[in-house]
């Protein structure tokens, strides 16, 4: 009789467990998973602290400021880092993200630069590139989100 309640508890069990697998299996995911590659991808503070790392580097062999050439304008910016937002962990690409700085102009100028590092994990970090964002408020351009993927959308001026 023992045996007979064991057997029956087990094959409960088991089926309870089966169906938990695949409860779980068919829930939708918040955000698209992505696949282990034996390394972490960088966190929020992570990407931060590379892109002010990078920054003060620079800005150590420029006399203090991060020169930039403004794309739209040609002219060179003479920036200095105010603040790398660290809300936000943005994946552009393959071990490609982006975070928000924001930087003034010795004339108090405020730009935003989306400021791009590569690498697939926090030690791996190099610059790529910075965007303007933002000069004084106005946006240059907007961001969307595409399949856990952000792309860059021009505002028509």
């Amino acid at each position: 009789m023992f045996r007979n309640r064991l057997k029956s508890l087990m094959a409960i069990m088991f089926v309870v467990l089966i169906g938990m697998m695949v409860v779980q299996g068919c829930e939708k995911k918040e955000h698209p998973e992505h696949p282990d590659t034996g390394t972490a991808e960088p966190t929020k503070d992570q990407l931060a602290d590379a892109i002010e790392k990078y920054v003060a580097d620079v800005a150590t062999k420029t006399e203090g400021v991060f020169k930039v050439i403004d794309k739209k304008t040609g002219e060179t910016l003479e920036l200095v880092l105010d603040k790398v937002h660290r809300d936000r962990l943005s994946k552009v690409a393959d071990d490609k993200y982006f975070a928000c700085a924001d930087f003034t102009t010795k004339d108090g100028k405020v730009y935003d630069l989306d400021v791009f590092m590569v690498g697939p994990d926090k030690d791996s970090l190099e610059f790529s590139e910075f965007s303007i964002h933002k000069e004084d408020g106005v946006e240059r351009y907007t961001w969307y989100e595409e399949d856990g993927i952000w792309k860059k959308k021009d505002i028509a001026e």
